[in-house]
């Protein structure tokens, strides 16, 4: 569905739900996630994307539904943005 409506994810990760055996690396217990990856080229082409995904009847009857189901928290919607730094080429 998201590549129907815009750009393919960067990449899609959840959680590994495995026992911790390196207790050295603190993890977090109790809580799923599913981080989403995506790149625009501008905060409007996200909006379009977010508002194309929002309208597909998958996501408004299906999709959504679920996740608000299963989910135990609000959603975040973090945007990423290169610092001035990072633009050096």
């Amino acid at each position: 569905m998201l590549r129907e409506t815009g750009p393919a994810p960067l990449a899609v990760l959840t959680t590994e739900p495995a026992a911790n055996t390196f207790p050295r690396l603190p993890v977090r217990t109790g809580e799923n996630v599913v981080a989403v990856f995506t790149s625009y080229p501008d905060e409007s082409a996200h909006r379009r994307h977010l508002a194309r995904a929002m309208a597909h009847p998958l996501v408004r009857e299906e999709l959504l539904p679920d996740i608000e189901q299963a989910q135990t928290a609000a959603p975040e919607l973090l945007r990423l943005a290169p610092t001035a730094r990072s633009l050096i080429r």
